[in-house]
């Protein structure tokens, strides 16, 4: 199975710079091209430098059309923060002030399969709007191999009720087919 490290709505939340769907399936066996239905995003290359600075942290994202959906996978480092609570409660604060109004309404420990292996961790939900736009995203993080996975899926909420529910039920359906495809890659 492949581990995959994604990248979250990159180009609607403007956080970190993306280019294009990669056009060369060799770039990693971790990352393959496309993971059911979500095409391969990469970022650029003084991204992934600064990345694996900070942390020894790898990279790569995946996006659908179906509502601007994005997944995030980042594999780092554990030190500096050695325990896993901590490091989801510093990965969600990163996400609160990135977003202006963000809130996360609820967070706790869930279960999530790496390359078929269910694996605990955390998972928070946070909401925020961007002029007329509504966004969610899940942010899920555990441990691999002795790394810290941190995984992202942001999507657009559509404004209908009912829409609303199926744009979050296909975000966290993406998130687990990613997630399902993990491997630790080797830079």
């Amino acid at each position: 199975m492949h581990f995959v490290i994604a990248t979250a709505v990159l180009a609607l939340s403007g956080l970190f710079p993306v280019s294009g769907l990669a056009q060369d399936p060799t770039l990693n066996n971790c990352s393959p091209v496309e993971i059911g239905g979500l095409q391969l995003v990469q970022f650029p290359q003084e991204r992934q430098d600064a990345l694996r600075k900070y942390r020894n942290t790898q990279a790569i994202g995946y996006n659908a059309p179906e509502y601007n959906t994005a997944v995030t996978v980042y594999i780092y480092d554990k030190k500096p923060i050695v325990e896993l609570k901590r490091e989801f409660l510093a990965s969600g604060s990163e996400v609160l002030a990135s977003h202006a109004g963000a809130e996360s309404p609820m967070s706790g420990p869930s279960k999530l399969a790496l390359a078929d292996k269910p694996t605990d961790g955390f998972l928070g939900v946070f909401l925020w709007s961007e002029g007329e736009t509504d966004f969610g995203s899940f942010l899920w993080v555990g441990e691999l191999s002795g790394k810290y996975v941190k995984i992202r899926t942001t999507y657009i909420r559509p404004e209908l009720d009912d829409q609303t529910g199926a744009a979050m039920s296909y975000a966290m359906m993406t998130m687990r087919t990613v997630a399902n495809q993990v491997c630790v890659p080797k830079f």
